[in-house]
């Protein structure tokens, strides 16, 4: 009886944890939180509050509640169509390609 009691609430506790557990996995994938250094409590602080916002953001911040992966295929998918609306538009006026370039950051 006391062994049952045991596994209920350890599977309680993760179960309530795991939210959390996506969060992370998620950051790591997609927002790079694995590949940061950072070496004051301070700056830890500061990176997690970012990620933490820039994930509700995706996810609940436009005004409905969407799955973090599917809204940065969103963001990215606008993000291209925009740099290719901005390139046509340019060709359009006769823009000069280094121009595009610099305004492309790639000069």
């Amino acid at each position: 009886m006391c062994v049952y009691r045991v596994y209920l609430t350890g599977v309680g506790s993760y179960s309530q944890r795991w939210p959390i557990e996506i969060f992370f996995r998620q950051s790591k994938g997609n927002f790079g939180l694995n590949s940061y250094q950072v070496r004051s409590a301070q700056a830890i602080d500061r990176i997690l509050a970012l990620i933490a916002l820039t994930y509700l953001y995706c996810v609940i911040g436009t005004g409905n509640y969407c799955r973090l992966g599917h809204r940065l295929k969103e963001v990215r998918t606008a993000s291209q169509r925009d740099k290719v609306a901005m390139i046509y538009q340019a060709a359009k006026n006769n823009v000069p390609l280094a121009e595009i370039f610099v305004k492309l950051k790639i000069a």
